[in-house]
C-alpha cells in the first residue's frame, strides 16, 4: 500500500467520522427539543394567544434622547462601609434565625465522631500514635 492510498483510507475515514458525529449531534438535539414539548412548561390558554400589535405610528417614533444630568452624580460610599439596609439589629435576627434553625436539626443527626474506648496498653497507644504522626501532612 502506497503512501497515496493510506491518504485516500485516512480522508474517507475522517469524513465518514465526523458525519457520524453530526449526525448524533442531531439527532440529540432533536430528542431533547422532543423532550422539552413533552416535558416542559404547560401554558395556560390566555398566554397562548397572541398579543394585539401596537400601533404603526408608535413603532416609527424614535424613543427620547436622555437629557445629561444637571448636578454632579454623588460619590460612591466607601466599599468597607456597609449598606443602609444591613443593620445590626437585621444581622443579628438573621443569625438568631439560623442559629435556632441548625440546633433544632443537630439534635435530629448522629455526631459525625465516634470515641472507641480507651482499653489499649501502652504498647497499642504508642503504636497508634505512630501511624498517626507517619500520616501527618
Amino acid at each position: 500500500m502506497d503512501t497515496w492510498e493510506k491518504l485516500d483510507i485516512g480522508l474517507v475515514m475522517t469524513v465518514l467520522g465526523m458525519g457520524i458525529v453530526f449526525l448524533v449531534l442531531i439527532f440529540l438535539s432533536s430528542l431533547l427539543g422532543f423532550f422539552e414539548r413533552l416535558f416542559g412548561t404547560r401554558r395556560s390558554p390566555a398566554a397562548q394567544e397572541p398579543k394585539p400589535a401596537a400601533p404603526a405610528a408608535a413603532e416609527e417614533k424614535p424613543p427620547p434622547l436622555p437629557r445629561p444630568p444637571s448636578k454632579p452624580a454623588p460619590e460612591p460610599a466607601p466599599a468597607a462601609a456597609a449598606p443602609a439596609a444591613l443593620r445590626p439589629a437585621v444581622v443579628a435576627a438573621v443569625m438568631a434565625a439560623v442559629s435556632a434553625y441548625l440546633q433544632a436539626e443537630a439534635l435530629a443527626l448522629e455526631p459525625p465522631v465516634k470515641r472507641l474506648p480507651d482499653d489499649l496498653s501502652f504498647w497499642g497507644r504508642a503504636a497508634r500514635l505512630d501511624q498517626m504522626m507517619a500520616r501527618r501532612l
